[in-house]
């Protein structure tokens, strides 16, 4: 049985050291702290100064050595201390590639579906990873399971889902103004990057975003987030 660690489970004395290292923290490090690096679009003398920095997180990075080189980095010659937070995005598989989610479903074998997991957990966790990304559009794939929706675009699973038996009204508006306002900031990153003679990437620094653009995308995260803990509470692992 899986055990669920709910946010209401607050451990008073780890709150006490989260209240005590925000009280230490600039306003600076705290925006690095929600900054997430993306080695592929910097070189290697950059990434070190941002983790020096203190940046928050690290995506796709798939050297082992170089994670430990980062890590040592952030531990040792960062003010604060605070580790390195290294995430991947193992949707399905890590080293060994399986089919998508929604091809793995079709099998209809549970024990099939859950050992490909713990392989790619497995394979993941050998290179340091600490967590992975669950993208928004298994939301959407949850979404055209239950509603028996043929579309296979994220927008359009949202958009015809309107019987209120998955997702209410409001909560699909509010997702379907979420993707949007993340895939529109997105594009406007990526197109000024173009503009730059830069390759275009995912990865937004906050301090080149607006004071408009910083409070959507977090309200955006929130409404995700928030859909996400309901699906999580009425499909739970067991």
């Amino acid at each position: 049985m899986i055990q669920h660690h709910r946010f209401t489970d607050i451990d008073p004395k780890i709150e006490a050291k989260v209240n005590d290292l925000l009280a230490k923290m600039t306003l600076a490090e705290k925006a690095w702290q929600m900054t997430q690096l993306g080695p592929n679009a910097m070189n290697v003398d950059q990434l070190e100064e941002e983790v020096r920095q203190g940046a928050g997180s690290i995506l796709n990075y798939y050297d082992s050595a170089g994670v430990n080189r980062l890590q040592k980095i952030a531990m040792e010659e960062s003010r604060l201390k605070i580790p390195l937070i290294l995430g991947n995005d193992v949707i399905h598989g890590y080293r060994t590639i399986f089919p998508i989610p929604l091809a793995c479903s079709c099998s209809w074998n549970l024990d099939l579906v859950q050992e490909a997991a713990r392989i790619a957990a497995e394979e993941a966790r050998a290179n340091g990873t600490h967590w992975t990304f669950t993208p928004m559009v298994d939301i959407a794939r949850i979404v055209a399971l239950e509603g028996q929706i043929n579309a296979s675009n994220t927008f359009d699973r949202l958009t015809i889902e309107s019987s209120g038996k998955v997702l209410s009204s409001s909560g699909r508006r509010d997702l379907l103004d979420a993707y949007e306002f993340i895939a529109t900031t997105r594009l406007q990153h990526q197109v000024k990057q173009i503009r730059r003679g830069e390759q275009p990437d995912n990865y937004m620094k906050p301090e080149e975003l607006s004071h408009f653009e910083r409070n959507h995308l977090r309200d955006a995260f929130s409404v995700i987030k928030t859909i996400q803990s309901a699906l999580a509470n009425a499909h739970p692992i067991s």
